[in-house]
C-alpha cells in the first residue's frame, strides 16, 4: 500500500469512527429523552384523589375512574364501540346497572358502559326471553354478532318482494292504488 492509500484508509477509519460515536452519543440523549417524557407523563396521570369529590367519597370508584383515564379508555372504546359508548355506569351522577335492567329501554341495546363499580366494559343486551341484562366484555377482543338471519331491512323487503310475486294482477293492482292513495289516519282528511 502507498503512503497516500494509507492515509486515505486512516482518514476513512477516522470518519467512520467519529460517525459511529455521534450515533451512539444521538441514541443515549434520545433515550434520556424518553426516560423525561415517561417521568412527565407519570407526573400528568390521575389518581383516586383527582376524583373523590365526583364519586362523593367512593374510593373505589374514584380509583377505577382513574384508572379509566390513565389507561386512555375512552379512545378505545369509542374508536371500538362510536357512538354506542354511552359513557359511565353506577356512579351517583351515572345510570345504574339495576335501573337499566329492571326497567328495560330498547334505545339503548347494544351500549356499552364502562362500571366504576367493577371497572369492566359492559354491553346492556336483551336477553332472549325479553328480559335485560349486562354482559362483561373484553374490549380488546370483543366482537360484535353477527345480526339474526332474516333480520335486516333489505333481507325483510327481499321476503316482501317474494310475496308479492304470487299475487294476482287485481291483488296488486288494489296494493298499488292504497300506496297512492293513502288514507289519513284518523278521517281528518289531511
Amino acid at each position: 500500500m502507498k503512503d497516500e492509500e494509507k492515509r486515505e484508509y486512516e482518514q476513512k477509519l477516522i470518519q467512520e469512527g467519529r460517525a459511529f460515536e455521534l450515533d451512539k452519543i444521538i441514541r443515549a440523549e434520545d433515550f434520556q429523552k424518553e426516560i423525561l417524557e415517561s417521568e412527565r407523563e407519570l407526573d400528568k396521570r390521575y389518581t383516586e384523589k383527582d376524583f373523590i369529590e365526583v364519586y362523593e367519597g367512593d374510593t373505589l370508584q374514584a380509583n377505577n375512574r382513574a384508572k379509566f383515564e390513565n389507561s386512555k379508555l375512552k379512545t378505545k372504546f369509542i374508536e371500538k364501540f362510536g357512538s354506542n359508548f354511552d359513557g359511565f355506569l353506577n356512579g351517583p351522577n351515572d345510570p345504574q346497572e339495576s335501573t337499566l335492567i329492571k326497567k328495560g329501554n330498547n334505545k339503548k341495546v347494544g351500549k356499552v358502559y364502562y362500571d366504576v363499580n367493577t371497572g369492566e366494559a359492559k354491553i346492556y343486551n336483551k336477553k332472549t326471553d325479553g328480559t335485560y341484562g349486562f354482559q362483561v366484555i373484553d374490549i380488546n377482543t370483543y366482537v360484535k354478532p353477527d345480526v339474526p338471519k332474516g333480520s335486516t331491512k333489505a333481507e325483510k323487503d327481499k321476503e316482501i318482494d317474494k310475496r308479492f310475486e304470487v299475487l294476482s294482477d287485481e291483488q296488486r293492482r288494489i296494493i298499488e292504488e292504497i300506496q297512492k292513495n293513502k288514507p289519513d289516519d284518523f278521517g281528518t282528511g289531511a
